[in-house]
C-alpha cells in the first residue's frame, strides 16, 4: 500500500449541491481542477508523482521556469510580471566596434557612445546620428590640436599627428 491512496469521494457532489460543509480536500481538488485542470497522481519508485495536464510540468514557450519553482508560483510570477519573461540575449553582428556588452539578470547592458574630438553624437527618437567635423585650420605646425584631428582649407589638408603637431598635405597632389 502506498501513501497515494485516492481521497474519499467529495461530499459536495450531492444532488442538493449543499457545499457549505465542503471538506478542505474537496475545496483543494476543486480549486486545482478549476485553475490547472485534472491532475493525476501515481506512484513511481515508492514516491507520489503528480502529473499535470497539457505538459505543465515544463514551461510556457517564451516564459522559462526555474525547475525549483512550483507551477503555481510560476504562474503567479507570470501574472504579476515578475522575473519570468522572454529569455532574451543580445549580440553584436557585422563586425566592428561592439555596442552590446552583456546581460545582468534580466537587464541587457550596452556600452555608452561618447563623442571624441570633432565628433558629435545626437540621440534622436529612433536613431543615433554620428557627425564628423573638421578642426579649425591650424595657424602653424604647433597650433592647438589633438592626434587624429583633421583640418582643411582650399589648398591643404592638415593632420594632427600628435599633441599640437600638424602635418600639411597639398590637395593638388591627390
Amino acid at each position: 500500500m502506498s501513501d497515494c491512496d485516492d481521497c474519499p469521494p467529495s461530499s459536495c457532489n450531492s444532488a442538493a449541491l449543499d457545499c457549505s460543509n465542503e471538506p478542505v480536500q474537496s475545496m483543494m481538488q476543486n480549486f486545482i481542477e478549476s485553475i490547472i485542470g485534472t491532475v493525476t497522481k501515481t506512484e513511481v519508485n515508492g514516491r507520489c508523482v503528480w502529473v499535470l495536464p497539457c505538459d505543465l510540468d515544463g514551461e510556457i514557450p517564451g516564459f522559462p521556469r526555474d525547475p525549483n519553482i512550483g507551477v503555481l508560483c510560476y504562474f503567479k510570477d507570470i501574472i504579476e510580471g515578475g522575473t519570468v519573461g522572454q529569455n532574451n540575449d543580445g549580440a553584436n553582428v557585422g563586425g566592428g566596434v561592439e555596442v552590446y556588452q552583456g546581460k545582468t539578470g534580466v537587464t541587457l547592458d550596452f556600452r555608452t557612445l561618447i563623442a571624441g574630438a570633432n565628433i558629435a553624437i545626437t540621440q534622436n527618437t529612433d536613431t543615433i546620428e554620428v557627425a564628423f567635423s573638421f578642426a579649425s585650420v591650424p595657424a602653424s605646425a604647433t597650433a592647438a590640436g589633438t592626434a587624429g584631428q583633421v583640418a582643411y582649407d582650399a589648398d591643404y589638408l592638415y593632420f594632427a599627428v600628435g599633441l599640437n603637431t600638424w602635418r600639411r598635405v597639398a590637395l593638388a597632389t591627390w
